[in-house]
């Protein structure tokens, strides 16, 4: 954590290559790439839906960065990024998140679309509204989060991961009401974490987002006793991002790229050209595609197709193949030279050749 200008902000503290740690800041395009044609739902409380509207910013999502009254207070949010589908399912107490997932696990033998990662947290509603009556609603609680765990259990032997969202720490002073402050103080939040985990939830979730540890050093941001501000929540958001690395196996994924239609790309006016070329450095045996005739406009005898036999005889000498007989047959550049010299070089060349008998 750093400040700039007064203001709390969250950092990555630097690691070794050697520490093997994978965590660092997951950029909005690392995001959508790897849960790309993803559907990601989040069941659970107020709490668990900051942790939503804090994923979507992270994935690039502007809208979750504002608040919005006009909105029904306890209802379902859909937000579609790129080609992932994000879900929130209000579900604030353990009974609400066990009907949720029951439904789900249902819909793994039908034809309906199964998430691939459930996101599920709660607590506070059930801390406050069931354990703070009596014993009795104490040990229906208890069945309910047993029949969690199981229920968990079974969506991960259905393909479907579970990750459970620890409450946050509670700021006990800030809570604004007196039913709040008795029996939503954070000892009683620390109750209830240690409940969720006898009755088998964290051991049934393939992954567990600890509130308080991104919480406890800034809960006396905490304006309401139970909410933080979304910079808060971003630092879950990170932490449930680098989790998805395990959370979400690898499987095939049905690309959008759509191939051009054979053909399409074609150029027949540059087909055309090319095919001119070609056919000068073909037929006029000219390397430079009929660039190199230009010098015979200067020089006679220059031409790429009288030049032909005598760039190509030492060549069939060497390789031992049959003469080349042509046009130009019996000239060679050194009687050429000669004779361009004069008599005097004639009668030298004369001399060397009865000399060397």
């Amino acid at each position: 954590m750093a400040t700039c200008t007064g203001a709390f902000v969250w950092g990555w503290y630097a690691t070794a290559s050697n520490s093997m740690c994978r965590f660092s800041n997951r950029s909005a395009k690392k995001l959508q790439s790897q849960l790309k044609q993803r559907r990601i739902v989040f069941v659970g409380d107020s709490m668990t839906r900051s942790i939503f509207y804090a994923f979507s910013r992270a994935m690039g999502d502007d809208i979750g960065a504002t608040y919005d009254a006009t909105l029904p207070k306890h209802s379902d949010v859909s937000r579609e990024i790129g080609t992932t589908q994000l879900e929130f399912r209000w579900a604030p107490m353990a009974q609400d998140s066990l009907g949720k997932l029951q439904q789900y696990n249902k819909d793994v033998f039908s034809e309906a679309d199964i998430p691939d990662a459930l996101i599920i947290g709660g607590g506070a509603w059930d801390r406050l509204h069931s354990w703070a009556i009596d014993d009795k609603n104490l040990k229906g609680l208890k069945d309910k989060l047993k029949a969690l765990a199981s229920e968990m259990g079974r969506a991960k032997q259905h393909g479907i991961p579970t990750v459970w969202v620890n409450p946050t720490t509670i700021n006990t002073k800030a809570l604004l009401t007196d039913e709040k402050r008795e029996n939503l103080k954070e000892q009683d939040m620390q109750q209830m974490r240690e409940l969720t985990a006898e009755m088998g939830v964290w051991l049934a979730s393939t992954f567990v987002l600890d509130g308080t540890a991104f919480s406890k050093d800034r809960v006396n941001e905490s304006y309401d006793g139970v909410h933080y501000p979304p910079q808060v929540y971003d630092a879950g958001a990170q932490i449930l991002a680098n989790a998805m690395d395990w959370v979400i196996s690898d499987r095939p994924i049905e690309d959008d790229l759509i191939l051009p239609r054979p053909g399409s790309m074609a150029s027949p006016l540059l087909g055309l050209i090319m095919s001119g070329l070609l056919s000068v450095g073909l037929f006029l045996f000219d390397g430079f595609f009929g660039v190199s005739y230009m010098a015979s406009l200067f020089v006679k005898g220059v031409k790429p197709n009288q030049l032909y036999e005598e760039s190509f005889t030492e060549l069939h000498k060497t390789v031992k193949l049959p003469l080349i007989r042509g046009r130009t047959r019996g000239l060679s550049a050194d009687k050429e030279i000669f004779g361009l010299l004069g008599n005097n070089a004639g009668l030298e060349m004369a001399s060397n050749e009865q000399y060397s008998r």
